[in-house]
């Protein structure tokens, strides 16, 4: 088992690592562009991103499932449907993979949808709206979920939010009769036509974890979200694409390969097991992409960590001289990588570099604090020139994608507060 003094640098390189991808995007070759031909076309690429969002502000189907809720309040839907759909099936859906590594946790949910089967024998059926009195009318219905109602100042009811083809997972043995959703569709529609469409499904094994989750939101605008989870004894993967028009607005991968058995991630000893941390590690593979920007990189985790215990055998300070050490071996084996997406041709790559900092220390003799220097790895990008990516870089340059972006948020905020 390695020394555990290498933990400090495998949680600097378990950060960069979130970032990991092939050799072959290491080689890729600088945009030939200057710093400030760059900053232009970072600032026209973000513009690009920003329009692409400003639609999002005037959804329709936004503005319908408002409709929806205001006529809800004013009726007295025996039951409250509308919060049952969204609290005991469409919420616990968003929550499914958030948690990586601790995949058994995921089956704390059945506290909220253990009763899923339930669901529609109870409130399931089709409530349409009647004008004169102002209130919903359910006729009762075991397979769905259905809401007919008027859309803005439609005279008829135009307007459809069915909820269906919800099927269920089922474990049972002598402590549990667990329930998970297996598949659920949601359509919003307006004279038939599709607003929002909404379609989930998972798999599960023997107790109950998930192997596999998919969930995709269409709009009727072009927007698209599409997110997947993916987990068997030996690979963990995450996956999530926002795109308008099938054009990336935000994109994100994580995956790797390890020992994730159910027996694995309950040992709890695994945390500090960093023979098991490096296996996960070295296999990992992932990249964060916003509209033609991607951040991505390339790491060794295992060379960096022999490296760090080979050089620091009893632990690392924060004098210049080991810190310069740090920094050397960071460089040595661990590259970011700012790249144009489309074109395939890199914007900057990092270095780390020692920054010094000042804080003050108590003397335990005389009671006095007194200012102390103290150096620490810091993370820069450098130019094909070799200028840094700093803050200054950013504080010219932008205007007019900051004014964008403000403006895109009052845009948010006029059309849909009440």
């Amino acid at each position: 088992m390695r020394n555990h003094s290498s933990l400090f640098f495998c949680a600097i390189l378990a950060g960069l690592v979130l970032t990991a991808c092939d050799k072959k995007t290491e080689e890729l070759a600088y945009a030939n562009l200057t710093v400030e031909q760059n900053k232009e076309k970072m600032q026209d690429d973000g513009l690009a991103t920003i329009t692409k969002l400003e639609g999002m502000s005037n959804l329709s189907g936004v503005f319908a499932l408002r409709d929806l809720d205001n006529l809800a309040l004013n009726s007295t839907l025996a039951g409250d449907p509308i919060e049952i759909a969204i609290s005991k099936i469409i919420a616990p859906l968003t929550n499914m993979d958030k948690n990586v590594l601790g995949l058994t946790n995921l089956r704390s949910m059945q506290a909220d949808i253990q009763n899923l089967s339930d669901i529609l024998p109870q409130i399931g059926g089709v409530y349409t709206y009647n004008r004169t009195t102002e209130e919903f009318i359910r006729v009762a219905n075991t397979t769905k979920i259905e809401f007919v109602f008027p859309i803005g100042s439609s005279t008829t009811n135009n307007g459809k939010l069915l909820i269906d083809n919800l099927t269920i997972s089922t474990v049972s043995n002598a402590t549990t009769n667990a329930e998970m959703p297996k598949s659920l569709d949601i359509e919003l529609s307006k004279n038939s036509l599709p607003m929002i469409s909404l379609e989930y499904r998972a798999a599960y094994n023997s107790v109950n974890e998930p192997t596999s989750v998919s969930m995709s939101i269409s709009f009727v605008e072009g927007y698209d979200f599409n997110e997947t989870f993916v987990h068997s004894n030996t690979e963990v993967s995450m996956e999530l694409k926002y795109t308008f028009n099938d054009e990336n607005i935000l994109s994100s991968k994580f995956s790797t390969k390890g020992n994730f058995s159910t027996e694995a991630l309950n040992n709890e000893s695994n945390l500090e097991d960093i023979e098991w941390i490096n296996q996960v590690l070295d296999n990992a593979n992932a990249y964060v992409q916003l509209g033609n920007l991607k951040v991505t990189g390339v790491v060794d985790i295992n060379k960096g960590i022999d490296a760090y215990d080979a050089a620091f055998p009893n632990g690392v300070t924060n004098t210049a001289a080991d810190v310069d050490k740090m920094c050397t071996m960071l460089n040595a084996n661990a590259t970011l990588i700012v790249l144009y997406a489309k074109e395939g041709t890199v914007i900057a790559k990092s270095k780390f570099y020692k920054q010094e900092y000042t804080s003050w220390e108590l003397n335990e003799n005389t009671w006095e604090y007194k200012e102390v220097t103290g150096y620490e790895p810091s993370l820069q990008f450098i130019f094909k020139d070799g200028s840094a990516m700093d803050q200054s870089f950013f504080n010219q340059g932008f205007e007019d994608l900051q004014t964008s972006f403000e403006d895109m948020l009052q845009s948010f905020q006029t059309n849909y507060s009440e």
